[in-house]
């Protein structure tokens, strides 16, 4: 019973601490970058790592076309915004270094993987054509 209660305590301490609505504008928009990714396959717009060869009538381009001008004309921004609207909170609570450690290995080890991965592959593709 008391283990119970500890968690349900710890549960509402980290929901109170919590910006519900902004929780929810960011799981949009992340369904708004995969939906842009589909997209830019699809619709042959734009660059993208596959682009699906079947050919799309001129309503379909179009559609593809204004929901893609629309979609990027803000969803990365307001990404950008949010995660740089609570940088100063948490700058603040861990410090520089601990801040920068923290930050360094959130986003530099999957750059990393992503850098050796990635680059490994799209020279070998360009120096074959």
């Amino acid at each position: 019973m008391e283990m119970q209660k500890t968690t349900k305590i710890s549960e509402q301490t980290v929901f109170k601490n919590r910006l519900l609505y902004i929780d929810n504008i960011r799981w949009l928009m992340i369904i708004f970058v995969v939906v842009m990714h589909l997209n830019v396959t699809y619709s042959k717009m734009g660059l993208w790592y596959y682009i699906e060869p079947a050919k799309t009538d001129h309503l379909s381009t179009l559609i593809f076309a204004v929901y893609g001008f629309f979609t990027q004309a803000y969803f990365m921004g307001l990404l950008f915004f949010i995660a740089g609207y609570f940088v100063p909170g948490s700058y603040d609570k861990k410090g520089t270094v601990i801040f920068i450690r923290d930050r360094l290995v959130r986003l530099g080890i999957p750059i990393l993987c992503l850098y050796a991965s990635d680059t490994s592959s799209y020279y070998y593709d360009n120096r074959r054509i």
